[in-house]
């Protein structure tokens, strides 16, 4: 189901018209009707949080329909790792940025904390702890679904290109998160989601760029504001 979709789902299980929805959020009511058929693809950050809050609804819910909390407690990044328990696993969190615009260099590759999952919430996503790191993400050539600053969680063992997937991937010295596509000639696309914004242009690895590319693993969650 898309998000334009679970959108009005849960609009009119609300009890709520367009207008009204509309009115809350502070835009016109075709924009509504423009966000629910599809016409408008990636709504506006700042209109997103918006609608989620009228809607009692979490961002990553109207993204992914994620009703799952991951989270055992408040997460807490610091310098120390947290202590393990029989209910979660700490999943390494690195204080490297991994750019979402043109690349961002990689300062240290050591885990400067650790943030706790769900063992249940891992399990249930046929993860495996032991393959999964935690990074932040600058820039908002992915929103909506990634945000400035939100974090991901990278799964390290799947590195194999699926085309539509967001990866995060080294090209030379920077980390890069992107969403990534297989082209017939062995090149890959690699797309900004924010296609609103004139910065982010499509670009297309050949195949002798490939050998400069290393792909640290796929998106799979992701947690912000």
């Amino acid at each position: 189901m898309s998000w334009n979709t679970r959108l009005q789902n849960t609009r009119v299980e609300r009890g709520l018209n367009k207008s009204e929805l509309a009115r809350r959020v502070g835009v016109s009511a075709p924009t509504v009707t423009d966000w629910e058929s599809g016409k408008i693809q990636n709504i506006e950050s700042n209109n997103l949080q918006k609608v989620a809050r009228v809607l009692g609804v979490t961002v990553e819910f109207l993204l992914t329909g994620s009703t799952v909390d991951p989270f055992v407690d408040v997460p807490v990044i610091n310098g120390d790792p947290l202590e393990g328990s029989d209910e979660r696993d700490e999943i390494p969190a690195y204080k490297i940025s991994v750019s979402a615009g043109p690349g961002t260099h990689i300062y240290t590759e050591k885990p400067n904390g650790s943030l706790g999952f769900r063992r249940g919430w891992i399990q249930s996503k046929g993860l495996n702890a032991r393959n999964l790191i935690i990074v932040q993400v600058d820039g908002d050539s992915m929103a909506p679904y990634i945000q400035h600053s939100d974090i991901v969680l990278v799964d390290m063992a799947k590195t194999d290109i699926r085309s539509g997937d967001v990866y995060v991937f080294r090209v030379d010295c920077d980390l890069r998160c992107k969403r990534l596509f297989k082209n017939l000639d062995g090149s890959i696309l690699v797309c900004s989601d924010n296609k609103a914004d004139p910065r982010y242009k499509d670009e297309v690895f050949s195949v002798t760029d490939l050998a400069y590319i290393t792909i640290l693993g796929t998106v799979v969650w992701r947690g912000g504001s």
